[in-house]
């Protein structure tokens, strides 16, 4: 068993903490929002975000709220507060 609790990846310990050299890696994915880029970013070529079926998209634009003013950031580019 690698994990026995469910969680972000936060740091590349994740990897490097049971022997995997992420230098020989050519791809490395992690399932995070955010919390990964601090560590992952400085050794990546190149970070791609996908978004998947589930609870939450990162494309919050794209959540049809019903009970929430339509007027915010990232919806709209200046919101009038």
């Amino acid at each position: 068993m690698i994990a026995s609790v469910r969680s972000q990846v936060f740091g590349t310990d994740a990897f490097t903490g049971i022997g995997i050299d992420l230098a020989k890696m050519h791809i490395v994915v992690v399932k995070s929002t955010q919390h990964f880029h601090a560590q992952f970013a400085p050794i990546a070529r190149q970070v791609v975000y996908v978004s998947s079926p589930g609870a939450l998209t990162s494309d919050f634009a794209s959540i049809p709220y019903t009970t929430r003013d339509l007027d915010y950031w990232p919806r709209v580019a200046e919101p009038r507060h």
